[in-house]
């Protein structure tokens, strides 16, 4: 988990989405696809939170990352067939989109408790200028 996490990371800082094909290269093309594409959703779900006040940057990435999965569909393998790509690319969409889902989740929870706060702070005031 440490090593995947730490390639996350390392994929992240370079601009490079963390999908897991990105984090099998980082390993040195070690890690099914499965148990990295978990490694990513865990890493994702630990720090929702602290992405949940940037959600238009991650949006951005995940948009990039659908994109590049798009692309991806129009590379033939190395026998020429084009369509080998596609199960891996719909993975990485459905992965990325997963992602994206759980920061938007996590800033829509924070901005409901934001109100929550902001709600209380407002009957309060008003109590006590009347």
């Amino acid at each position: 988990k440490g090593e995947a996490f730490a390639a996350i990371e390392s994929l992240l800082a370079n601009g490079k989405p963390p999908h897991h094909l990105n984090v099998r290269a980082a390993l040195g093309g070690r890690g099914s696809g499965p148990t990295l594409s978990r490694f990513v959703a865990a890493w994702f779900a630990e720090r929702a939170a602290l992405l949940a006040g940037r959600p238009s940057s991650v949006a951005d990435m995940a948009l990039a990352d659908v994109i590049a999965a798009l692309k991806s569909l129009g590379e033939p393998d190395a026998q020429g067939n084009v369509l080998a790509n596609l199960p891996s690319a719909f993975e990485r969409i459905g992965l990325t989109l997963d992602q994206l889902f759980i920061v938007l989740h996590a800033w829509e929870s924070d901005l409901e408790r934001r109100e929550g706060i902001l709600a209380k702070t407002n009957t309060t005031l008003a109590s006590e200028i009347t």
